[in-house]
């Protein structure tokens, strides 16, 4: 009886027994507590979700109105100031009143931090105050003209005090501010910019003040510090989970509820610049702002109020994002981010209960249909203990049963397969012995051969230095010496033929038999033996092979069959074969190749075969965890192609073993991965057939980088248009 009879019997046993009394409970059971679960956490995540939108909605409604309030304080003052000055109630040249003035409006309004007046001279004069609830200060030119600039401390009577800061030239006509409201015909609240003492950024609102000729006098402004907007961003986020932020409809960040300044430090020296809201570490802006572009298009894009969700840290996040554009010249967008599961822990509570009821009714269920089964399960578990005992390798194990019923049956047909498998085993224990020989073989003529030939040339230079032969006998020497070596290169040939056929017969049987076309392989160590026949016949194939290309190239009769390939179409064609290789090795494969390399005139299965030699050797010599990196680059008028790993690298000594044929570096990891040893010769005379070279830069214990240089004539740039 076959593999899939025996299976089909157990099958049939099991389900007349224990699938007949468990499966239908337990699916029972399963399926209506999980259904009952999942329906009621999905209605009761609908119903927290929509309260959360509900709050974030509410939440971005106070902070737009709380917006709008702080924003147009500053329009209204300065529309006042403006009055004053063009009705002559204030001298627009009398800079100690003007400074009073500006002083006594910076003590009663917080939402203003400074305001000054710069006239035509480029002078300012001005009052402020060093942030909330900070000292006062006033501000302003030598003799009221463009000049030495100074930021005086007061206290709350105006008495001047120590002075803070000094600049020794400063324009007022030259600052961003004068010259916007200089040109509008009304409020110009130009760009927010950062404060050249770095602390802080601000919003200049400007309005320009008309003489009675109605020409530009001068300009009064006022600074609105980002950090009053971060202040109240947090007093209105509270202990609400989350947190709110404000940024340009062009991205760059504006004020946030969170810790982290929108401003990045560039050095010493220079001023600091401003942060885009995808680049902020606070992965709660960054990834809620990178959601709304994937959402939307682009920041720009969003009208009305949008709301999405996103995975933040591993966690699904709720993002409210809200336009802000009350104030003309400004647009904001304001956004809200909570955590889900803020709203949702009391749901998953309840869950995890209804599971823990659900899991604690299948315990019983399957413990009473185990007792109910076990009374007629004894014949089934001598099969069962007699197959273990089959895949720990006692192939002698028959079951002694008289029955004549369906299980009866079922225990000879075991028996029949346990003899099947005992004299398969013998087949190929003894196929595995017969393919060793064979490689055996081959190694010793390859020895036999190398000695023969190295024996010859030997006796002949040592013919040539003592004869002391003319030109045309060093001439016949040299071609005795070639017709050996070409000789051998046909011996390896011919030989290396004759072996190929009966080598894929074995590589063609073993890879059947572990495919499973003859039915499965039951016990490991079958399997074992089975892959061992297969892996030393894919072994002896390789070798041959490398060989035959070996002795072809020696002997002159490899044609180049060169065309026109792209550097990444060339390494394209070698993935498939070793991505295989490096998952199963636990190896990063890296390939770093720009767009802007040239092409090459070369032959594509020659470059192939050597991309793949050196690939493959960094595979096999890199220990689990590390890297083979393949990469191009210009060389020269040249290009050349380097492969290199971060495996366990070569001395001097042991890259001219590998240099030559059959040369193996000593390793363990070249005792567990097979090679032939002529990977890296091939590769040499395939590249050198090229007119190139092969060069090997490698560090003990650190890893090795192996270069092929094409030639000026191999590579191929692109021409100009038109030439």
């Amino acid at each position: 009886m076959s593999n899939s009879a025996l299976g089909k019997g157990l099958t049939m046993a099991f389900r007349s027994i224990r699938s007949t009394v468990l499966i239908p409970a337990l699916v029972l059971i399963l399926g209506t507590g999980i259904g009952t679960a999942a329906l009621s956490f999905l209605n009761a995540r609908s119903a927290v979700n929509h309260m959360g939108h509900e709050l974030r909605a509410e939440l971005s409604l106070r902070v737009v109105e709380r917006l709008r309030w702080f924003l147009s304080q500053a329009p209204g003052m300065l529309r006042a100031n403006v009055r004053l000055l063009e009705a002559g109630l204030i001298s627009m040249t009398d800079s100690g009143l003007l400074q009073r003035h500006f002083w006594g409006q910076v003590l009663i309004n917080d939402a203003v931090t400074t305001i000054y007046f710069g006239n035509q001279a480029g002078g300012l004069v001005g009052a402020g105050r060093d942030g909330p609830g900070g000292k006062l200060y006033l501000t302003g030119t030598e003799n009221f003209a463009a000049g030495p600039w100074a930021k005086v401390w007061v206290d709350d009577d105006g008495n001047p005090g120590s002075r803070s800061m000094r600049i020794a030239n400063f324009d007022a006509r030259l600052r961003p501010w004068y010259q916007g409201g200089a040109k509008a015909a009304d409020i110009a609240w130009g760009d927010i910019f950062v404060l050249f003492t770095g602390d802080d950024m601000a919003l200049a609102p400007s309005l320009a003040v008309h003489d009675q000729r109605q020409q530009v006098a001068g300009v009064v402004a006022t600074d609105i510090f980002i950090s009053h907007i971060a202040s109240f961003l947090r007093d209105l986020q509270g202990a609400r989970p989350g947190l709110t932020f404000v940024l340009e409809s062009g991205g760059l960040m504006v004020a946030s509820s969170a810790d982290e300044r929108p401003l990045v430090a560039l050095g010493q020296g220079l001023a600091p610049r401003r942060l885009m809201g995808a680049d902020m570490r606070t992965p709660e802006i960054s990834q809620a702002v990178r959601a709304i572009e994937r959402e939307v298009g682009s920041l720009g894009a969003v009208v009305g109020s949008t709301q999405l969700s996103t995975e933040i840290a591993g966690q699904r996040h709720f993002v409210e994002v809200t336009p802000f554009s009350a104030i003309p010249g400004l647009s904001w967008l304001v956004a809200t981010v909570a955590p889900e599961d803020a709203y949702l822990g009391r749901v998953t509570e309840g869950n995890t209960t209804t599971l823990a009821v659900i899991a604690a009714m299948l315990m019983l269920t399957l413990m009473i249909g185990v007792r109910l089964a076990g009374s007629i399960t004894q014949p089934i578990r001598r099969i069962r203990e007699a197959s273990q005992r089959i895949s720990a390798g006692d192939l002698a194990v028959r079951i002694e049963d008289s029955r004549h019923d369906e299980l009866g049956e079922l225990a000879r047909a075991f028996n029949t397969m346990a003899t099947t498998l005992g004299r398969a085993a013998e087949t190929q224990v003894t196929q595995l012995h017969e393919l060793r020989d064979a490689e055996a073989q081959v190694r010793r003529l390859n020895q036999e051969l190398e000695q023969q030939v190295s024996t010859r040339t030997h006796q002949l230079v040592e013919r040539i230095e003592q004869d002391l032969l003319t030109q045309e006998e060093l001439r016949k020497a040299k071609d005795e010496a070639e017709r050996a070596s070409r000789a051998k290169s046909e011996f390896l040939a011919n030989m290396s033929h004759e072996l190929r056929t009966p080598l894929n017969s074995i590589v063609g049987y073993s890879d059947a038999i572990l495919s499973g076309t003859f039915g499965p392989i039951d016990n490991p160590k079958h399997a074992e033996y089975v892959r061992d026949i297969h892996r030393s016949g894919r072994y002896l194939t390789d070798l041959i092979n490398d060989i035959l290309d070996l002795s072809a190239v020696e002997a002159g009769k490899v044609e180049l069959k060169d065309g026109l390939f792209t550097v990444a179409e060339l390494v394209a064609a070698t993935r498939p074969q070793i991505r295989a290789r490096a998952v199963e090795a636990g190896v990063e494969l890296v390939f770093d190749l720009h767009d802007d390399l040239p092409a090459l005139l070369v032959d594509e299965r020659r470059v192939k075969q050597m991309l793949l030699n050196l690939m493959s050797n960094s595979v096999k010599f890199t220990p689990p965890g590390g890297r083979v990196t393949v990469s191009a680059a210009e060389a020269g008028d040249g290009l050349t192609l380097r492969v290199a790993d971060t495996g366990i690298g070569m001395t001097a000594d042991e890259i001219e073993r590998a240099r030559t044929r059959f040369g193996r570096v000593d390793s363990h990891l070249a005792r567990v991965h097979a090679g032939t040893g002529l990977g890296l010769p091939v590769t040499e005379s395939l590249i050198v057939l090229h007119g190139g070279i092969m060069d090997i830069d490698s560090v003990k214990g650190r890893g090795t980088t192996v270069s092929l240089w094409f030639p000026p004539s191999r590579v191929v740039r692109p021409t100009a248009e038109g030439d």
